[in-house]
């Protein structure tokens, strides 16, 4: 058993689809990667294993995964059954939220801004804690703002709007906006 760890490891460092961009932190269940240029056959997320850029991470129910990047100032949370293409930059670091959901928490100290990207909505993360969940079906995005300020643009009527903490945002796909608050007090 231990050898065939190893062998993974190995495969993982000499056959990955990019520069190691962050680890795995804690991974509950099922994650699966996805590797974008086919280098590597889809394998499971462990604790404590590499995070490669330009990845796809999906969980499958009752599973989640939480990431820390490389600069030690973001950290990804991904919800059960939600879809995450990963691609940082020297310039940006870029979540593609496929669907589902995932809470990002961008600190001071980060370098470069996150943004968070849906089919028609995109969001502008820095120093600040957000959670974001994406209904494919009826084509609803969902922005809270946790802690800062979040930039939302919604690509269909060319808008932007800022949000503020214990504000969130409804973007759906036919154009429609809406900012309304939500409870910040424990139940």
């Amino acid at each position: 058993m231990k050898s065939i760890f190893k062998y993974m490891i190995l495969f993982s460092i000499i056959y990955s689809s990019g520069d190691r961009i962050g680890s795995y932190i804690t991974v509950k269940g099922t994650v699966e990667i996805i590797y974008d240029d086919k280098t590597m056959p889809m394998t499971n997320a462990i604790s404590g294993n590499t995070l490669f850029n330009n990845v796809k991470i999906r969980t499958l129910p009752k599973s989640e995964a939480t990431i820390v990047l490389d600069d030690k100032n973001t950290l990804i949370h991904i919800d059960p059954e939600s879809e995450l293409y990963v691609t940082i930059s020297d310039i940006s670091k870029n979540f593609d939220l496929l669907f589902g959901s995932m809470f990002i928490h961008d600190s001071k100290g980060s370098s470069t801004n996150s943004y968070i990207f849906t089919l028609t909505s995109r969001a502008i993360i820095k120093d600040a804690k957000a959670w974001v969940y994406r209904d494919v079906s009826s084509g609803k995005d969902e922005f809270y703002c946790l802690d800062g300020q979040l930039r939302i643009y919604n690509d269909l009527r060319n808008i932007s709007k800022d949000i503020d903490s214990s504000q969130r945002m409804l973007s759906m796909k036919n154009g429609f906006i809406q900012i309304a608050e939500y409870d910040t007090k424990p139940l």
